[in-house]
């Protein structure tokens, strides 16, 4: 490396615009950046922190939005003030000021919750909405980096998705779901993609109705469903038959398996029901550590993610699961499946 090459240059950083008190009243009126990430279960334990006041309570970060209003990459009007860092904090300081209680296991007769007469604020224009957004994952993380169930929430909200009643759906533990049925271009994780599909910002949009599906029948995180590869493979057979009444069917008797007794398998007189379940308790193709699912994903998850495509290609079709499955007879089977979800779109 040639010594004398500079490595860094001193240059002056943006900033924020304007810093000032403000009455707490008037920016508890203030709304969430609407890509925020989902408050309520943080909330809990953030206000157990909160019931020590200490200087760093009351600051918090605003966005002023001057561009013009848009749509996408999420609704920002011109004009708008948003909160980009003090979200929770507005969500415990309204709801015990309007009567409520987020934790109740604190007993706020002996330690009543202390909120600011007013809180410093620094405040932030910005015309872009891409550039509000990258701002928001940097001053709203200690890492500079969202986690991944974060960002999704972030996401739903942004999309209007934000009332989902089921537990993985809602908190955003999805992410491995999510990239088996919509893969990503950059990663192409699974030697197929979609196009047009970088992150999860690509993929909700996509995503999005079987996404309310999935979460009205409750099945993510139940039965056959306790594992992400296994809801994100239905997921992408909901896209390809837009969840008509046999997907549905199958996704309640799916959801309601009690994967760990092998009689809810061998029971199961539907012979792909069946196969789907055994492929929760048995290693079904004889390949070493390929199944049962949670095991296998880690180890071999192209055989994984065809296998529980063959299974539902042929739910989809009408057909039957052979009863000696092989690897020949699931080879490519995802991939056929992502092409009949996502038709033009699938690239190799």
């Amino acid at each position: 490396m040639d010594t004398n090459l500079k490595l860094w240059s001193e240059q002056d950083f943006p900033a924020f615009s304007e810093n000032r008190d403000m009455k707490t009243s008037d920016f508890l009126n203030i709304p969430p950046i609407p890509v925020n990430r989902h408050v309520e279960e943080r909330a809990i334990k953030k206000t157990i922190e909160l019931l020590k006041p200490m200087a760093k309570h009351r600051e918090v970060d605003l966005l002023r939005y001057t561009g013009p209003t848009v749509t996408k990459p999420a609704l920002f009007r011109q004009g708008q003030t948003y909160v980009l860092d003090g979200n929770t904090r507005s969500y415990i300081w309204n709801t015990y000021k309007k009567g409520g209680v987020v934790n109740t296991k604190v007993d706020h007769t002996e330690s009543p919750l202390p909120i600011p007469r007013q809180v410093n604020v620094r405040i932030y224009d910005i015309d872009n909405a891409e550039d509000a957004i990258e701002l928001y994952y940097i001053i709203d993380s200690k890492d500079a980096v969202e986690e991944p169930a974060h960002k999704i929430t972030g996401v739903y909200r942004a999309n209007n998705l934000s009332n989902f009643k089921n537990r993985k759906i809602r908190r955003g533990q999805i992410a491995t779901a999510l990239n088996v049925a919509c893969p990503i271009n950059s990663k192409k994780t699974f030697s197929i993609y979609v196009n047009g599909v970088s992150d999860v910002w690509d993929q909700i949009p996509h995503l999005s109705d079987v996404l309310q599906k999935m979460d009205k029948l409750d099945a993510p995180g139940r039965g056959h469903f306790h594992v992400q590869p296994a809801t994100g493979v239905a997921m992408l057979a909901g896209l390809a038959c837009q969840c008509d009444n046999d997907w549905t069917r199958a996704v309640e008797k799916l959801a309601k398996a009690k994967t760990k007794l092998r009689e809810t398998w061998q029971d199961e007189p539907d012979s792909n029901i069946h196969a789907l379940i055994r492929g929760n308790v048995d290693n079904v193709v004889g390949e070493h550590n390929a199944m049962p699912y949670d095991i296998g994903f880690h180890q071999a998850p192209t055989i994984v993610l065809n296998y529980l495509s063959y299974c539902w290609i042929n739910i989809i079709e009408g057909g039957t699961v052979e009863s000696d499955i092989t690897l020949q007879t699931i080879e490519g089977m995802y991939k056929n499946l992502v092409e009949l979800a996502y038709e033009d779109l699938a690239k190799s």
